[in-house]
Formats: C-alpha cells, sequence, structure tokens
C-alpha cells in the first residue's frame, strides 16, 4: 500500500524448508519505483531460504523479470520444474526456479515439490494424484 492505493501483491507460502513465493506483482503505474525490491528485501530480512518460479527467459518481459531477480540476489537453479495446473483441464507450464540467498539444494527442492504437490495444490480444483 502507498497513500492507501494498492501498489502491489505478494503471496507466498511458508513451508517447512523455504518461503515459497507464488506470486509478486506491481502495479504498473508503480513500476520501477522500487515497489517490488522493497517487497523482496522484506522476504529476504524473514531469514529463509526464498524460492520463485518464472517463465523461462525467452522474451524481453521474461528476460527484464529474470534479470530484476538476479540483481535481487537470487539465483537461477538448474532444476526441471513446471507450475502444476490450478484447473483440472489446464496443463502444466514449464517454469525456471530462482532461490535465494544461494542456489538451493536439490533436497530444498524436493521439499518445494513436494509441499506443491500434496499441500498447496489441495487449493485448486485440480487433480493432483
Amino acid at each position: 500500500m502507498q497513500d492507501e492505493k494498492v501498489v502491489g501483491l505478494l503471496f507466498y507460502w511458508e513451508l517447512p524448508s523455504c518461503l515459497f513465493v507464488e506470486h509478486l506483482a506491481v502495479a504498473e503505474q508503480c513500476r520501477g519505483l522500487g515497489v517490488g525490491t522493497a517487497a523482496l528485501k522484506w522476504l529476504q530480512e524473514q531469514g529463509k531460504l526464498l524460492i520463485l518460479e518464472i517463465e523461462p527467459p525467452q522474451d524481453a518481459p521474461s528476460r527484464r523479470r529474470l534479470a530484476f531477480y538476479q540483481a535481487a540476489g537470487f539465483v537461477l537453479l538448474p532444476y526441471e520444474h513446471v507450475q502444476l495446473p490450478f484447473h483440472a483441464d489446464t496443463p502444466s507450464v514449464p517454469m525456471r526456479l530462482l532461490s535465494w540467498p544461494c542456489a538451493a539444494a536439490a533436497s530444498d527442492v524436493e521439499c518445494l515439490e513436494n509441499s506443491l504437490r500434496h499441500t498447496i495444490m489441495r487449493y485448486t480444483d485440480s487433480v493432483t494424484n
């Protein structure tokens, strides 16, 4: 919030091994003003491993998004990852994982994937078994 107006949205899950940042969005008119950076700084101050997913950097907006996170100290991970469908009739989406303050271990990613399948996806209408 800024001057009683919503300038962004941050949604994350507190999981046993990390905070999983599901969504960070900044209102278009507020981009470039430090809103996203401030949100990430607040998350980093929580003192836990942060993991988030982004679209593969294949076009200018997705490359800018990757550069934004890398400038904040996030590391692009080598693990394969898909965003599971939120609706039963939609496909999974290939994504890339990033972590902070360092490259997440395979065991951290495995814990995240397990939490995604068995906890987070319970709040969707998708079949996850």
